[in-house]
């Protein structure tokens, strides 16, 4: 008998535990699932390569070289490569810049945005369609003004059941139109400093229609801020600082510490560092005349290393992207050999 209750008193724990721990790992599981698709539903998903892609999180970054008519540019991203549902995000960007034949110190352009990110069980598209006026305050001084302003679609990938009360009052897809962004941005010779504004429109994931994503799920304001200062070191090496902000109403900032360093104007190299802690490489390359390139490597430096540490992001694009670029020498009458192109 008492061999018996022996066993039973170390038995009966053991199983306790492990029902408690499982239990508890449901729990976790279920927590993790519910609050982190609202949180990254309200963040925007930042690049690596602010510069690459900065029309896409500034709309006033786009035409800034009145010479260029055309530009184009799109990339893609995945975070947490090794993670299953990870994230992964494409964009595409074009414009066409109109500049006025004689003297001039406003030049326009025009141009579209498309973005799809697949964020946990919810696939966004973002169809923006853009303006910017650009003006040419002195010699050496540019102050830019521009939006974007269309449509954002979200639905389900199929990881939920009908029945799940996320889903209940939900339109498949839901529309949120007009959506859009405003941005400003003042560029000078040697630095810039940018600033813009999203989820202006629908604070809620709720359409004018009544249809919505949840319960009441909110949708709060993200501003993106950003600051650059270039450093001439060699005439033919030159470096950029950038520091930027991602600041979001219901979650801590996301800051961002950058260094590129570019060669000859073909080659560029830089490190950075991401809050809460992300350590990130990028490599920039131009091709031929036009064409650019740029391909980051994150390393993860938080809990987020024991499962998926490594995130990628290759990015293309008509030259500047990526690269340095003088818009102050657009004026020229002659196109003699500079620097700067």
């Amino acid at each position: 008998m008492s061999f018996l209750a022996t066993a039973e008193t170390k038995v009966i724990p053991d199983v306790c535990g492990r029902l408690f721990r499982l239990q508890s790992a449901k729990l976790y599981c279920v927590y993790l699932f519910m609050f982190s698709t609202p949180i990254k539903a309200q963040w925007i998903i930042p690049y690596f390569q602010n510069n690459f892609n900065a029309a896409g999180l500034n709309p006033a970054a786009s035409g800034l070289e009145s010479k260029r008519k055309l530009d184009f540019a799109f990339g893609m991203r995945f975070p947490n490569y090794n993670l299953t549902y990870n994230t992964k995000q494409n964009y595409l960007q074009g414009s066409f810049t109109y500049r006025p034949r004689k003297r001039f110190k406003v030049w326009h352009n025009f141009g579209a945005y498309v973005e799809t990110e697949a964020s946990n069980a919810f696939l966004t598209y973002r169809l923006f369609g853009s303006y910017t006026a650009h003006i040419l305050l002195k010699k050496n001084k540019i102050l830019s003004l521009g939006f974007f302003t269309g449509l954002t679609r979200i639905q389900p990938m199929g990881l939920l059941g009908t029945a799940d009360p996320v889903l209940a009052n939900y339109q498949n897809p839901l529309n949120l139109f007009p959506d859009g962004v405003l941005g400003m941005r003042y560029t000078s010779t040697y630095a810039h400093y940018g600033i813009s504004f999203r989820n202006m429109v629908f604070d809620r994931f709720q359409n004018f229609s009544n249809a919505q994503l949840g319960n009441k799920a909110e949708n709060p304001a993200v501003v993106f801020t950003d600051f650059s200062y270039r450093i001439p070191l060699r005439r033919y090496l030159q470096c950029i600082t950038s520091a930027s902000a991602y600041l979001y109403a219901t979650q801590p900032p996301i800051l961002d510490l950058q260094a590129l360093a570019f060669a000859y104007q073909r080659y560029g190299f830089g490190l950075g560092y991401r809050t809460p802690g992300t350590l990130y490489t990028i490599l920039q390359a131009r091709l031929y005349q036009k064409f650019s390139f740029g391909i980051c490597y994150a390393y993860s430096l938080g809990a987020m290393r024991r499962v998926a540490p490594t995130s990628f992001e290759i990015l293309f694009g008509l030259s500047p992207h990526g690269l340095l670029f003088n818009p102050f020498e657009q004026n020229r009458i002659v196109d003699c050999p500079v620097l700067y192109y």
